[in-house]
């Protein structure tokens, strides 16, 4: 009975937070009670998933992304180490940032799966729809590498989004191709 329990909880662990999440929200006021992604005026155009500790693709944020998004194409994205509000959780900060965002941007390195919240952030952007997932994969990591839930969905999204599907090196910040990904943003 304790293990059923258990597999029960760890299979559902992030719709669980996700409701334990938006229950304390709502009940302190601090949000509306919606529980889905259906704001219409969204503060960002995207939320960059990346690891924060990760010495390649957090470099490759800050460095690369966000300077050419942000200052050639006038596009807002969301990253973890600017917009957090001091004080909230990581996950409540994660879940607030991708409600406030347009799109779900995971930046794909070997560190990135060492960290738990990254299927989190799969889930709720699956739940989304995938046209609205861009993966951008660094410096060699392929989708044989990723774990099979993250590897299901970038098979999706390159199949039936392939400009949303990318691997390039982290010393690239703009592409010389026609299927720039920044464009999709």
């Amino acid at each position: 009975m304790g293990i059923t329990c258990g597999t029960f909880l760890y299979s559902y662990r992030w719709g669980i937070a996700w409701h334990v999440y938006t229950l304390k929200r709502y009940c302190f006021k601090k949000v509306s009670s919606d529980t889905e992604f259906e704001l219409t005026n969204r503060e960002f155009d995207g939320f960059v998933a990346y690891a924060v500790e990760d010495d390649t693709g957090r470099p490759w944020v800050v460095t690369k992304l966000l300077p050419h998004v942000e200052n050639n194409l006038g596009k807002d994205l969301h990253i973890f180490d600017r917009n957090s509000i001091v004080g909230n959780t990581r996950i409540g900060e994660i879940i607030h940032g991708m409600k406030q965002s347009a799109k779900t941007l995971f930046v794909v390195t070997e560190v990135f799966f060492k960290y738990y919240e990254w299927e989190m952030v799969l889930y709720w952007a699956v739940r989304r729809g995938l046209d609205s997932i861009i993966i951008c994969c660094l410096d060699g990591f392929t989708i044989d590498q990723m774990p099979s839930s993250m590897a299901h969905v970038a098979l999706e999204v390159q199949e039936r989004f392939p400009i949303n599907y990318l691997e390039i090196s982290s010393d690239q910040a703009i592409l010389n191709d026609d299927r720039s990904f920044y464009n999709v943003l």
